[in-house]
């Protein structure tokens, strides 16, 4: 065993608890620090972690998360973090950087009322998929689809079900089951990320609510179509705004950022191992590139 000594801030956006390592740690190394980090620190209900490789200046540079994945709360809380450290000031919009994503995004914060909106990635597709002799709508997005699954209780048991069967029909990273209760504006979803293999109920889901705005604007033709999205532990507001092709839609919400602290916990000595042998294999790679030439 290894002890590892790590600053990290606890970030809250609508209820979707996110531990950030505030510290650059070998990409190799993010499973299992992340999953110390949920089993140290688990007064919190963490559900992701995010690793943000500082620059020179102490400024944040780049979110990734654990899994890779697109984390629509995380982007939220990692611009509003951003503009925490920048010194901001009421309303601005900060250009950030995070896995999942190609190029900026932009976050738009409001420092003075601790909110942060972000605009989402459109879906690639809308499909209707028969999962167990029924059919039900899927929204896929790079890296991810999610399941809307309407007028059914939900279940840990139901949502496994529902995901195992998505999983053969798009192999993606990180897959939802959204448990839609239109009537009530509510959902409560379900989320997995194949890296870690972790499966769980979250407290909130940014990319699921887009999933939702994108499922429900479908069949409509309104300029704007807004909803308050009611969820475990808490509430995302979306915006839809029709353009000529299609509707953009943003994600927002109450953002809460804690002081840094440290962590300190236990990694076993095959990961480190691990990471040892790996890059040995791209040193005797290089140097034998070198030698070729």
């Amino acid at each position: 065993m290894k002890k590892v000594n790590l600053d990290l801030i606890i970030a809250e956006a609508s209820g979707n608890m996110t531990a950030f390592v505030v510290y650059p740690v070998d990409p190799r190394l993010r499973i299992p620090y992340g999953n110390k980090i949920m089993q140290v620190i688990d007064d919190y209900n963490i559900e992701q972690v995010g690793f943000i490789a500082p620059s020179y200046e102490d400024k944040p540079l780049r979110l990734d998360m654990m899994g890779k994945e697109f984390c629509a709360n995380a982007t939220r809380a990692y611009g509003y973090y951003s503009a925490l450290c920048d010194g901001l000031t009421g309303k601005q919009k900060v250009e950030v950087y995070v896995s999942g994503s190609k190029g900026p995004t932009f976050v738009e914060v409001d420092m003075d009322k601790e909110t942060a909106i972000v605009e989402m990635p459109r879906a690639e597709k809308i499909a209707v998929v028969e999962m167990n002799g029924k059919d039900y709508t899927a929204v896929v997005y790079e890296g991810t689809a999610h399941v809307i699954v309407e007028n059914e209780k939900a279940s840990e048991e139901k949502a496994k079900e529902l995901i195992r069967e998505l999983k053969t029909i798009y192999d993606l990273p990180s897959l939802g089951a959204l448990f839609l209760d239109r009537e009530n504006s509510s959902m409560i979803p379900y989320i997995y990320i194949e890296d870690g293999d972790n499966f769980k109920k979250v407290n909130s889901c940014g990319s699921g609510s887009a999933a939702v705005a994108t499922y429900l604007t479908r069949n409509i033709d309104d300029d704007v179509f807004e909803m308050s999205l009611k969820q475990p532990k808490g509430t995302i507001e979306i915006k839809a705004v029709k353009d000529s092709t299609d509707y953009t839609i943003y994600i927002g919400g109450d953002v809460k950022i804690s002081e840094k602290e440290q962590i300190i916990f236990d990694v076993e000595d095959e990961a480190f191992a691990f990471v040892k042998k790996a890059k040995d294999e791209v040193a005797e790679n290089y140097k034998k590139e070198k030698e070729n030439k």
